[in-house]
């Protein structure tokens, strides 16, 4: 508890360091998305800390409650150090060498600092011989221990490296970025230097500068802050932006080795476990003869395809860079363009298939419109009332035939058209049953957590299959579905305990028109699952079952 707390005019230094402080961390807070924020509000808390504590330092007149002070102080002095190296980096653009493992061990010497000052007067290895000096405000003056110095040198080393990155990286950067790198060394060497003379005992003085230090440091950063955007424009390493763009690049020489790639073209690396450098290209990768051959024909672009179970096809760029007239290396970008090329695949099948079924349908109405004239012609040469009659309602029928075309048309050219995606088996089959008038029976399945990857036309099958075993199934009474898996695929089994299906016709139930309605239920519900490669089949010995089989990667199953 503090009992000897006497106003003095010095306790306005560390206060208006304090408030540059805040006024700092509330400005920051409108980049705390930023990875370079987190070390320049962690270096702005620790002078706000600080210069909070000096502020109550200054106004104290006992030895003990100075000392006090000094070990609260010693919480947040070392980690001024990894702060300041922090945001050093970071505005060199070096942001990347930052990994949480390099911060613990450039933070180990600071938490065992804390340590010795926490236990300080328990032991003589830090600080000693502290004093009382002056007359009014009193400042704490001490000596130092033998592990003093080792913290002092590690102290001083880790800020000169920040310097050293930031200096050596201006040469790199534009003239905004080196106004940046000014600012942040103006603002950090004041402090600094003032530290350093002190702990040499070079100034000799009777009041605690270094709050005043932090104000004026920090009413720099903020001027750097407003002038030239010291967190929102940051240099940023090439390495940093190459290895990280979603492209696979690698750079190879005129004779075609590797010179350096980035971090996705290493995975592509055939048997060197990341180090290819000095590789010819034919060897390092496997489609680096196609590269080659590429080059060769002097073609700046091409397609690349890898085989396998997983197909990847990549657009490969190559673009020479040349230095006085003369090739010195070339870059060659990889894009992954399987899903653009699936895409592709997809289109070219749906416009096959609307081809198809352009040319059969106007087949089949150009047959449906000969019976319609025929029967009109004979209906109107006829003068028997009942002969008129039966073509007329032969016309009718053949009419609603070609309605059932044109509908059947309407919405085969859904399919395919919207993008696939995903879809509850449990939800389509329930809708499927909602549609249909099943009275009295009886639904069962077992399918929660089973997501499909389909044509976005899939609640068509479901539909179909339902609707199949109402009219046909004879008086069912039960309608399931269930799931099982076969290997890596998983297999949708939808059964009812109808009539079922012979067997000379399991296969024909799914070809266009077959059928004693209009043939096309069946013949569609193929079609739409066959556009995300999943297969349909009828297999059942006693009632209908049809089994619709779904390889992997088109299937997921939540638990």
């Amino acid at each position: 508890m503090l009992t000897t707390f006497t106003y003095t005019h010095y306790i306005w230094v560390p206060i208006i360091a304090a408030y540059v402080s805040v006024a700092l961390l509330a400005h920051t807070w409108r980049y705390d998305s930023l990875p370079a924020t987190r070390y320049f509000r962690m270096l702005v808390l620790i002078t706000l800390a600080l210069s909070l504590l000096g502020a109550v330092d200054v106004c104290l007149t006992t030895l003990e409650e100075k000392i006090v002070i000094l070990r609260a102080k010693f919480v947040f002095f070392p980690f001024i150090s990894v702060a300041a190296f922090g945001v050093l980096v970071t505005n060199a653009g070096r942001g990347e060498w930052l990994t949480r493992r390099r911060l613990l061990l450039i933070s180990l010497l600071p938490f065992l600092t804390v340590g010795l000052a926490l236990t300080y007067p328990w032991h003589d290895l830090f600080i000693v011989d502290p004093v009382l000096h002056g007359t009014g405000p009193f400042t704490l003056w001490y000596g130092y221990g033998p592990l003093y110095w080792p913290y002092f040198i590690y102290y001083t080393l880790v800020i000169a490296a920040g310097l050293l990155v930031l200096v050596t990286s201006r040469r790199r950067h534009g003239r905004l970025h080196g106004c940046q790198a000014l600012v942040v060394i103006t603002a950090l060497a004041p402090p600094f230097i003032y530290d350093l003379l002190d702990s040499f005992g070079l100034l000799g003085l009777n009041i605690d500068l270094l709050p005043a230090m932090f104000a004026f440091g920090g009413t720099v950063l903020f001027w750097g802050l407003y002038r030239y955007h010291l967190l929102e424009v940051r240099p940023v390493a090439r390495e940093e932006v190459i290895d990280n763009i979603a492209d696979s690049l690698v750079v190879v020489s005129t004779d075609n080795r590797l010179i350096d790639y980035n971090r996705n073209m290493a995975k592509l690396l055939v048997g060197r476990e990341g180090n290819g450098v000095g590789a010819p290209l034919s060897e390092a990768f496997p489609f680096g003869r196609q590269l080659e051959d590429m080059m060769a024909r002097r073609e700046s672009k091409a397609d690349l395809t890898l085989g396998g179970e997983d197909r990847t096809s990549f657009e490969a760029s190559v673009v020479p860079v040349r230095v006085k007239g003369e090739e010195l290396v070339r870059i060659i970008l990889l894009r992954d363009i399987t899903e653009r090329k699936s895409m592709e695949e997809e289109l070219r099948t749906a416009n096959a298939r609307l081809s198809i079924l352009s040319s059969v349908t106007r087949h089949d109405l150009r047959n449906k419109l000969t019976a319609i004239q025929g029967y009109a012609v004979l209906a109107s040469r006829t003068g028997d009332k009942a002969a008129s009659d039966e073509y007329i309602g032969r016309l009718l029928d053949v009419c609603g035939t070609a309605d059932q075309l044109i509908e059947f048309a309407r919405e085969y050219e859904r399919v395919g058209v919207g993008v696939p995606g995903w879809f509850s088996l449990q939800d389509l089959f329930a809708h499927a049953v909602a549609q249909n008038s099943i009275g009295d029976v009886k639904v069962e399945s077992n399918v929660h957590g089973i997501s499909l990857y389909a044509d976005a036309m899939i609640e068509k099958v479901l539909y179909n299959l339902v609707d199949n075993s109402l009219r046909h199934g004879n008086g069912v009474s039960k309608l399931s579905l269930s799931y099982r898996l076969d290997g890596d695929t998983m297999v949708a089994e939808y059964t009812d305990d109808g009539v079922g299906v012979q067997q000379e016709n399991k296969e024909r139930i799914f070809e266009r028109g077959f059928g004693s309605n209009t043939g096309l239920g069946l013949f569609l519900t193929r079609e739409i699952l066959a556009m995300t490669d999943i297969e349909v089949r009828e297999t059942g010995a006693k009632g209908a079952r049809f089994e619709i089989r779904v390889p992997q990667g088109r299937y997921r199953i939540d638990n």
